[in-house]
């Protein structure tokens, strides 16, 4: 039984309405919010100052050497810089990008793996509603490019050990070492993760009739490709003149520190790949039960290999992060999309008395959720304009995508890829008023104040950090605060309040005043400027002067 709209999509309908829902959920607003704080901005300044810099081999961070990723990920960034300028797109594109390349990928292998466009067009569905991924996809991370690369690998091995000649069957062996290098030159070792997924069925065909569809030593053979993305970095860095500064830094640095209970992935996984966790409890459900029936089914196979040994892989490691688990979601879509095409097939009257009021209620929070935008700008007084905007054009194209709805089973999860979106808006919103480090920086801007002319306590502060990517210059910094606060060309010096209080007190500085901003963060003007409220939230209050 087909479930489609009043009009069938032909297999080259699924994918245009596919690939212009994607981009649109992606894509659209991508520079509405300021840049993420934690260690997002610091991605963003270390791309930044390859720019200033000019050097792409030895990676800076606040002008120190950086060791904590390989480049990839910020050449990326860093190219986006050059087209794009500094800014908040910029440094998401390089994730949007992966995002984008990653759904349509799956598409395509879901329609290969299981014979079916709509199969195919469920997943690539799947993989972008699902939580995580989707959050993500609008990040200035690199975790998204690195399960792209690493999902790019398993498929071509998977190819590969499919290929009915040795020729073809070398280039996907190239291809996977290739691909397994480049999610290298994003998160370096952990690449090597697919290696688990790899061996045991190489060892598994080893013994059996097909053995020779493994060619364990073409396999062999074609490992040299894996470097090939490497070498032109690691020869650039090796010649570095700074190369010995660098290995030093690589020795002392403790990269990975997140940890987390032993259970801590069997509650993470299914809450972050939700809405369609139960789709891939189906399928695995429904592998086990029919796994008679489904003996030739060695795509389904390799799949749910391949979630569970890398699931185990995690489950073991000392250092946990939910984000460890995106390039598992691929699989799970494609396992979840199958779950979906095989018990619609069965159980259609059931199936859609299930689905039915599932997307009704869906539909209505959705539908209620465009309001979120404008109530965020109201409850903090920001652009009600921008707010209805946003609100209006998402709304127009949430209505055309269930009127040309493909499928019914897709109104769910097109909803609550609406759903989501709306929330980014809305936070974008509330950044605009409520960011600390925007407005210390809007502040700044108000007074006409240049780069060298602020400085930062802690010359690892996130503030710092996001003046640079908002001025596209680095300031000053120091780590001693009475260093900042006796140099004379500074005309701002920005700190924790008390510290900065403090310090003004013992000294007894002439003129000036504190402007204080959300969560201690405060500056101090030598000099009187415009009010604090032209410069955003945190309420002023008079320092020592």
């Amino acid at each position: 039984m087909t479930e489609t709209s009043a009009r069938p999509f032909s297999r080259r309908g699924l994918l245009f309405y596919f690939a212009l829902l994607a981009c649109f959920v992606i894509f659209f607003d991508l520079g509405g919010r300021e840049p993420e704080t934690k260690d997002y901005i610091k991605h963003a300044e270390v791309a930044r100052e390859i720019r200033e810099l000019g050097d792409w081999n030895l990676l800076h961070l606040g002008g120190r050497i950086y060791v904590d990723k390989p480049p990839l990920h910020f050449w990326l960034m860093a190219g986006a810089y050059r087209v794009l300028g500094v800014g908040p797109v910029a440094a998401r594109m390089p994730e949007a990008l992966a995002a984008l390349a990653s759904v349509l990928l799956v598409f395509f292998v879901g329609e290969r793996f299981f014979s079916s466009a709509e199969t195919g067009f469920l997943a690539g569905l799947f993989l972008l509603s699902s939580y995580a991924f989707y959050i993500y996809a609008r990040r200035m991370r690199l975790d998204l490019e690195f399960s792209l690369f690493f999902g790019l690998a398993l498929l071509s091995f998977h190819f590969g050990l499919k290929a009915p000649d040795r020729n073809r069957k070398a280039l996907w062996y190239l291809a996977f070492w290739f691909s397994t290098g480049l999610a290298g030159m994003v998160k370096a070792f952990v690449a090597l993760a697919v290696l688990p997924v790899v061996i045991p069925i190489v060892l598994g065909l080893l013994g059996r009739e097909d053995r020779k569809d493994a060619a364990p030593l073409l396999l062999a053979a074609t490992s040299p490709a894996l470097f090939v993305p490497v070498i032109p970095w690691a020869l650039g860095l090796l010649n570095h003149p700074q190369f010995e500064d660098y290995v030093q830094v690589l020795r002392r640095v403790t990269i990975m520190t997140r940890h987390g209970g032993w259970f801590y992935y069997l509650v993470e996984f299914p809450t972050k790949f939700m809405p369609a966790t139960p789709f891939l409890a189906l399928g695995v459900w429904a592998f086990l039960r029919h796994r008679g029936a489904l003996a030739g089914r060695k795509e389904l196979s390799f799949l749910l290999l391949w979630i569970g040994v890398f699931l185990l892989v995690l489950h073991f490691t000392s250092v946990k992060n939910h984000r460890y688990l995106l390039p598992v979601f691929m699989p799970s879509s494609l396992v979840a999309a199958w779950a979906a095409s095989f018990y619609r097939a069965r159980r259609p009257g059931r199936w859609a008395s299930i689905m039915g009021p599932a997307d009704r209620i869906i539909f209505w929070i959705t539908a209620a959720s465009f309001l979120f935008p404008l109530a965020v700008a109201l409850y903090f007084q920001g652009a009600v304009t921008r707010a209805l905007l946003l609100s209006f054009t998402a709304a127009a194209a949430f209505l055309l995508a269930r009127r040309n709805l493909p499928m019914r089973t897709a109104g769910v999860f097109v909803s609550v890829l609406f759903l989501l979106l709306n929330i980014e808006l809305g936070d974008g919103i509330r950044d605009d008023k409520t960011g600390r480090y925007r407005a210390l920086c809007l502040a700044l801007r108000a007074r006409g104040l240049e780069p060298a002319q602020v400085g930062f306590q802690g010359c690892d502060a996130r503030a710092r950090y996001f003046a640079a990517f908002f001025y596209d210059r680095l300031p000053p910094c120091a780590e001693r605060l009475e260093d900042l606060l006796s140099d004379p060309h500074l005309k701002a010096v920005v700190a924790g309040e008390e510290a900065l209080k403090r310090a003004l007190g013992q000294r007894g500085a002439p003129g000036g005043r504190v402007v204080t901003f959300r969560k201690r963060l405060a500056v101090f003007f030598r000099e009187p400027g415009p009010q604090a409220g032209n410069a955003g939230p945190g309420s002023p209050s008079s320092g020592p002067g």
